[in-house]
């Protein structure tokens, strides 16, 4: 791919500033150039083509816009110079008109028969990159394109439709992957996926909140592109394969958005649920270990531990564990220790992972006692965390008197004097603190009026430096006059 500096002239009056302009391989004469910056802004109009490796020093090009355009890298040229004649100098008359008539025809049918792709955008952000490769892959895939400047108005819509929901769902590559939906392979040769990048590169470093996956935004895309595949240029025979890939790519997203609404929906029954999502009834395992005679040495301190305990005398086993979630699911899986045990694992769900209780029991089975177990398993029940639904909190919320949330703010406060005029606004206030759920609330108000920290002294220190000099100066005055 090479880059020309292009600029168009109308006699001596530059029309177009020179620009660096992109070249791709498929483009052959200087006539593809033109047309492409001109846009058939001076039809039927005389061309003259200038080349040089300076953009003071010219040479005209003989045969104009049909010659190759090779020769500029034969002879090592950057520039290119177009110059339209002005239309008094034309020369055209009726007769030469009437002359030319076929031609201009011919040159219509010509240019009707070129394959049309968008043209490219100054790269400017990541979006006209993402836009640009789309058009690159295009043309290499569909070498043929859209036929006609007719096709103009939807090629481009498509391929605006088509970037819209790719940059989408750029930053979120990993979550389609781990749900089996990956983007179809045409898509992964776009320039930046096949070197492992991104396009989106805002979305992981900005300091912004990052805007998560919306199954409406995503309906609203996928709408929208349905809308261009639907088209007649659509169902032609060349343009099959590529609009497969595209109708796989929808049928993803589709089920990515299902995943969506199934995963709302289900959160939504959570929080209006008068009962936790997870108990001990349910998410509870309860096995025994029995003791071996051979264990690995990484098992030695924890069997140490519990050759001093009591039996039915548990304990967390966390400390005793590796911090890695598969080195400590395999740790517990292949558990060895010389005495013999029971395990208990409760699983809290989601990101919270799995509390595990282990204690002691008799060697012999007869000298075991079920009731010791069910007392231990009880036990621990109640210490387990309670994790309770947004409908479980507003119930508990509206039991709560307003002579309970008086004597919460006396107890925090010391103050007893409240008026009937203002109760019901703190009454409310106390309550959003609880709804909250933010111990920092409550400590700040019994220790805001007593603060101990040392983060206001440098201003302290300023002050009093300041006050103790107007003092001196004071009392340096009144002793003079007094003198």
């Amino acid at each position: 791919m090479s880059h020309f500096f292009v600029s168009v002239n109308e006699g001596q009056k530059n029309i177009i500033e020179q620009k660096i302009v992109k070249i791709d391989p498929d483009i052959t004469t200087f006539n593809e150039i033109y047309e492409a910056i001109t846009r058939d802004m001076f039809y039927g109009r005389n061309v003259q083509v200038y080349v040089g490796k300076i953009d003071n020093k010219w040479v005209r090009v003989e045969e104009g816009l049909r010659d190759e355009l090779s020769l500029m890298s034969e002879l090592e040229l950057k520039h290119i110079k177009f110059i339209v004649q002005p239309e008094e100098h034309t020369g055209f008359t009726d007769q030469s008109i009437q002359q030319n008539e076929p031609n201009t025809f011919n040159r219509m049918m010509e240019r009707a028969r070129q394959p049309y792709f968008p043209m490219l955008k100054r790269v400017d952000t990541r979006y006209d990159l993402l836009y640009n490769d789309v058009i690159a892959l295009l043309k290499k895939e569909q070498r043929n394109g859209w036929r006609g400047t007719e096709s103009e108005s939807f090629a481009k819509k498509f391929v605006e439709r088509l970037v819209a929901i790719l940059w989408y769902i750029d930053p979120h590559r990993e979550k389609f992957i781990s749900r089996s939906l990956k983007l179809p392979d045409i898509f992964d040769e776009l320039e930046q996926y096949q070197c492992n990048g991104c396009y989106n590169n805002f979305y992981h470093t900005g300091h912004h909140k990052k805007e998560q996956l919306s199954h409406d935004k995503l309906e609203q895309l996928i709408k929208s592109l349905e809308l261009s595949i639907e088209q007649p240029w659509a169902s032609e025979d060349k343009w099959m394969d590529f609009i497969n890939q595209v109708i796989l790519l929808i049928e993803n997203v589709k089920k990515y958005v299902n995943y969506l609404r199934e995963a709302n929906k289900n959160m939504n029954v959570l929080h209006n649920s008068e009962f936790p999502a997870r108990n001990p009834g349910c998410d509870l395992k309860v096995y025994t270990v029995e003791a071996s005679y051979d264990i690995h040495s990484k098992y030695q301190e924890l069997s140490d531990f519990l050759l001093e305990k009591d039996n039915y005398e548990f304990f967390d086993l966390e400390e005793y564990t590796p911090h890695d979630t598969i080195q400590k699911y395999n740790y517990i899986k292949n558990l060895q220790l010389s005495v013999p045990v029971t395990i208990y694992r409760y699983y809290q769900g989601n990101y919270l992972g799995t509390i595990n209780y282990i204690w002691k029991i008799p060697l012999r089975d007869d000298h075991r006692s079920e009731t010791e177990n069910a007392r231990v398993i009880a036990k621990i029940n109640e210490e387990l965390p309670k994790y309770y639904t947004r409908q479980m909190r507003k119930n508990a919320l509206k039991k709560v008197t307003p002579v309970v949330l008086r004597t919460l703010y006396f107890d925090l406060t010391g103050d007893a004097s409240t008026t009937n005029t203002i109760s019901k606004e703190i009454e409310e206030r106390l309550r959003i603190m609880m709804q909250l759920e933010d111990p920092s609330i409550v400590v700040d108000l019994r220790t805001n009026n007593g603060f101990k920290g040392k983060k206001f002294d440098v201003f302290w220190d300023e002050m009093e430096a300041y006050f103790n000099e107007v003092n001196i100066y004071f009392d340096l005055l009144i002793t003079n006059i007094f003198i």
